[in-house]
């Protein structure tokens, strides 16, 4: 995650591809958040990844400009809560789970992030 001033941020999902030790951008996504204490909401603007139609993982990494625009509104307001560790140098976030019967919603608890140069 990358946050900018006036409330945007980028957010970039990487995976190591079959034999390969170098990561792989999988998606990546752009959105505008707002933080009022510990409340923290994301709205994304748009969210890239693979074409599913033309996808295949045994190829290895996809290029960037490869990526599909596969933004789903409904989905596209999260709610969580950021907290800052005591360093500031990380912070943990943690998504409301609306973990519903027949959906692919996966509820995975608080992910700290650790700040790189």
């Amino acid at each position: 995650m990358t946050f900018a001033k006036m409330g945007k941020v980028s957010i970039e999902n990487f995976v190591y591809a079959v034999n390969s030790d170098e990561p792989c951008l999988q998606g990546y996504s752009e959105a505008t958040y707002r933080l009022i204490g510990e409340d923290f909401k994301v709205s994304l603007s748009s969210s890239f990844g693979p074409d599913p139609a033309a996808f295949d993982i045994s190829e290895g990494c996809i290029p960037k400009d490869d990526l599909v625009n596969n933004l789903n509104p409904a989905y596209s307001v999260s709610n969580g809560v950021l907290v800052f560790g005591e360093s500031g140098e990380d912070f943990s976030l943690q998504y409301e789970c609306n973990d519903m019967p027949n959906t692919n919603s996966i509820c995975v608890g608080a992910i700290t992030f650790t700040k790189v140069d």
